[in-house]
């Protein structure tokens, strides 16, 4: 009888051992499913995962900060941007483990600042500007407490249809930037993405009674959004 009380307790810690035991199993094999050994040690995204896959990214934009500049025959004008915004789309297709091509297109609007002449105040009508082009980016993957997370140096280039106000015609544009940005993806399919960085924008107002005027915007430009593995 006074082997029972030890007996049980071995049971009891045997069993636990092995419940313990079996929940690093399933543990294990999460991860597994998450991560692969990468190269010179370290742990690196899964290949199959959300960063290998076609992705959908849409995000809302914020434009501050910069410079508008016109330019014709005579007089240049420089003067300051106003806060805009805008929305877009793009489609993220990975060619290469650093690489990643696809096409995109987005709406911004451009709000130039008033500029005041001799006492008299002149404004500016907003500019529209829907722009069709490529983005290619730059990428490394990382893990991140299992999650894989992408950051990159990305480029977006394409043409712009820009028209002035709500009357204005349209006319044909240059539109380029540099952002440097991340994602992050929460699971399989769903993901967030932040960037920041620079856009230049540039086109030209054709006038049939005044000379032609080159316009070029830089700005501040941030974007927030989703990323959607397909």
């Amino acid at each position: 009888m006074t082997h029972a009380p030890m007996f049980a307790k071995n049971l009891r810690s045997a069993g636990l051992l092995s419940a313990a035991l079996a929940l690093l199993t399933l543990v294990a094999g999460r991860a597994d499913a998450q991560v692969i050994q990468a190269e010179g040690g370290g742990t690196g995204v899964a290949s199959g995962g959300p960063t290998e896959q076609w992705r959908l990214n849409a995000y809302g934009v914020l434009r501050g900060g910069g410079q508008w500049r016109g330019r014709t025959d005579g007089a240049d004008i420089n003067r300051d941007m106003r806060v805009g915004g805008g929305v877009g789309a793009r489609l993220e297709i990975p060619i290469h483990k650093y690489v990643v091509l696809g096409p995109m297109f987005d709406y911004h609007l451009l709000n130039p600042a008033d500029i005041t002449v001799l006492g008299f105040d002149i404004e500016f009508e907003n500019i529209h500007a829907l722009t069709f082009g490529v983005w290619s980016k730059g990428r490394y993957v990382l893990d991140l407490a299992g999650n894989p997370f992408e950051v990159y140096i990305g480029i977006p280039v394409g043409l712009s249809v820009c028209a002035a106000g709500a009357g204005g015609l349209p006319e044909v544009g240059v539109s380029i930037g540099l952002m440097f940005g991340a994602q992050l993806f929460i699971n399989d399919t769903f993901g967030f993405l932040l960037e920041t960085g620079f856009r230049r924008d540039g086109f030209r107002d054709r006038n049939e009674d005044v000379d032609d005027v080159r316009y070029r915007t830089l700005q501040f430009v941030m974007n927030a959004g989703i990323s959607i593995a397909l």
